[in-house]
């Protein structure tokens, strides 16, 4: 049987290998950590849809990948509940629109930190200042199609 650790060492090799030839956001992949292990039975979970305008994929993403992760990231050093949020959090991205032509982004947070709000203006700030937050905010409210939807759901145990 083999043990986490050589698992672990396994899939970054793998990862690694692909990412000659795969590009940059692969060769990224190969330096970050393997995924924590997720919350537990009973565990409160946090899913969240972000409806996102089929003409502003590209927006939200760059959003995602390019402002919210990095300020998570600048912020966590210091801040031991930003680092659990996120070390705790994915996003996972659509394979195809919706029937209204929304693309349903979703972040889930696996277990909630409850210790912590999870506001992107707060975070936003905090990161960059209030007048990037805010211009980063606007950027992120513009892809939306529609508000947000926010569910509280427990780790069922499979």
């Amino acid at each position: 049987m083999r043990t986490l650790q050589s698992c672990t060492a396994m899939l970054l090799l793998m990862v690694a290998a692909c990412s000659s030839s795969a590009g940059s956001t692969t060769a990224a992949m190969a330096t970050v950590a393997p995924a924590p292990m997720r919350g537990i039975v009973g565990d409160t979970v946090r899913v969240i849809i972000n409806h996102v305008s089929a003409d502003k994929r590209a927006q939200f993403e760059h959003f995602a990948h390019d402002i919210l992760a990095p300020a998570m990231a600048k912020v966590a050093p210091s801040d031991p509940a930003t680092a659990r949020q996120l070390r705790q959090a994915r996003l996972l991205a659509p394979t195809r629109p919706e029937r209204d032509s929304t693309w349903s982004y979703v972040f889930i947070v696996d277990p909630v930190v409850t210790s912590r709000s999870y506001s992107f203006p707060e975070l936003l700030t905090k990161a960059y200042g209030a007048e990037k937050a805010n211009e980063y905010l606007q950027l992120f409210r513009e892809a939306l199609a529609r508000p947000q939807e926010t569910y509280l759901v427990t780790n069922a145990g499979w």
